[in-house]
């Protein structure tokens, strides 16, 4: 836990993270040159794994740690986070952070002077890879940043055309962001229904409703997923992810107000789904079923039915 800077405002930086100790480790390390705040990390653990659970709470880190059995997703442990931080109130500053990210110098920093002009309600930073591209990124940005950044140019080059920039956008994946504790309570916690694919549309386009997030160029991260992290899972929980991804798109554009946006971007979100396990699975049949299930009955991939039918859980199984 960072004690020096600003006693007036503090932030709380929320991960939910499933055996990935190295990363949290990393994530840790980087915290103090990306803010000169002061900080408490609080860490929901989808493996309830007691090193993690030594880290976190050591007196070096002084964090928080959620212990989360039968790893219920992502949604649900930045949820169990949330919740926690309802508990206390010393909080000005909010960042939502990946386990396997890496904060840049100065990056929280220049998100939260960003939230302080109050041009806007959540801003994230420019996203690259251990090699300096852009790797993930939010959407949709003003020309001509938009068609730039598709394709994931050099990180670098991208800041240094769009330099002093905070470009509006509407959604983003869930690496890093940073709001202020009111604009979080404002407009909802993360809804766990969404279990660990679309929870960061859902939450983001909620929080962009009534004004445009903001990328903030000057902001840097990084995204290190674990090379294995693709390696640890079966091909049929590869398959249940990347379809939870669908299912939930569906529901926010036919169930939300705020997900009707997306609709322009969800076919070609189906097409290079159907074209990455086109004949591996019975594609067309699953997603009628999931166009059933989201568009007809409101369900997300955190439901009973969508578990059984693509993780094969019996009725006992805890999600």
């Amino acid at each position: 836990m960072n004690s020096q800077g600003n006693q007036q405002q503090k932030v709380a930086i929320l991960v939910a993270t499933f055996k990935r100790l190295d990363c949290l480790r990393r994530l840790y390390e980087s915290i103090p040159q990306a803010t000169s705040l002061p900080w408490t990390l609080f860490v929901a653990d989808n493996a309830c794994e007691e090193s993690v659970k030594q880290f976190v709470e050591s007196p070096e880190v002084a964090g928080k740690y959620i212990p989360l059995p039968g790893n219920p997703g992502c949604a649900r442990g930045l949820l169990a986070c949330e919740l926690a931080l309802q508990s206390q109130s010393e909080f000005d500053w909010v960042a939502i952070v990946d386990d396997d990210c890496e904060l840049m110098s100065g990056c929280l920093d220049a998100l939260i002077n960003q939230l302080g002009t109050r041009t806007t309600n959540i801003v994230v930073p420019l996203i690259e890879d251990g090699v300096g591209n852009i790797t993930s990124f939010p959407g949709p940005l003003p020309e001509p940043a938009w068609t730039t950044i598709k394709s994931k140019p050099n990180a670098e080059r991208f800041a240094k055309t769009h330099a002093g920039a905070a470009l509006p956008m509407r959604w983003f994946p869930g690496v890093c962001s940073v709001l202020s504790y009111e604009a979080l309570l404002a407009s909802g916690l993360h809804d766990a229904g969404f279990w660990m694919m679309g929870e960061d549309l859902d939450f983001s386009l909620r929080h962009t409703q009534e004004c445009p997030g903001a990328l903030v160029v000057e902001a840097r991260a990084r995204h290190l997923p674990p090379v294995s992290s693709g390696q640890n899972h079966s091909s049929d929980f590869a398959y249940a992810k990347e379809t939870a991804m669908i299912m939930n798109s569906i529901y926010l554009v036919s169930k939300t107000a705020h997900g009707r946006s997306l609709f322009r971007f969800l076919p070609g979100n189906v097409y290079r789904w159907m074209v990455r396990f086109r004949g591996e699975r019975p594609i067309f049949l699953d997603f009628i079923w999931c166009v059933w299930a989201a568009a007809i009955r409101g369900l997300t991939a955190g439901s009973r039915d969508y578990q059984r039918r693509f993780l094969k859980l019996d009725r006992e199984t805890t999600l």
